[in-house]
């Protein structure tokens, strides 16, 4: 009889930061490029069929820098500008570290656990990035909440091709 089999997957949402470098170009458009580091993390558990089955815990993390070069126009000179933006966003995903946890259903097997962390060979890789946003300019600083989309040409080591950043 099956009591339980499946995989559930769990993926935190990861923190970016960096440096950003914009200058100016002609006809009121901008260039900006950003080096973006990233922690990500992937969680999975997974159940096999009882009694032979096993319960399983993966968690996947690591490294990842992101370069967006976007090409940028804002619409007005006030204090509240709204802007887009449309280019390319570079990816490389350095260090990985793998944590598994197996607890087997079967009697008289114990439980195991792996930890191991390795460089993933990935390439880097290409996405194709819109955004949009509001420029506002207080005091001598000025603050750009954005929203960007970038569809990745690959999915290694992607839980998907689309990511949608705030």
């Amino acid at each position: 009889s099956r009591f339980f089999a499946g995989t559930v997957v769990f993926e935190m949402k990861r923190y970016a930061f960096g440096p950003t470098v914009e200058a100016k170009l002609p006809l009121g458009f901008r260039v900006e490029v950003d080096g973006l580091y990233q922690h990500v993390r992937t969680t999975a558990a997974s159940a096999g069929a009882f009694p032979t089955g096993a319960l399983t815990f993966q968690s996947i993390g690591g490294t990842a820098w992101e370069i967006p070069m976007l090409l940028k126009r804002r619409f007005g000179h006030r204090t509240f500008t709204p802007y887009a933006a449309a280019g390319s966003t570079l990816r490389h995903i350095g260090e990985l570290s793998l944590s598994e946890w197996i607890t087997p259903q079967f009697p008289g097997y114990s439980p195991s656990f792996t930890h191991v962390v390795y460089q993933s060979g990935e390439p880097v890789r290409a996405g194709i990035t819109a955004a949009g946003g509001v420029s506002i300019k207080a005091r001598g600083l000025r603050l750009e909440p954005e929203l960007r989309y970038t569809h990745w040409t690959s999915d290694h080591y992607l839980a998907t091709t689309e990511q949608l950043d705030f």
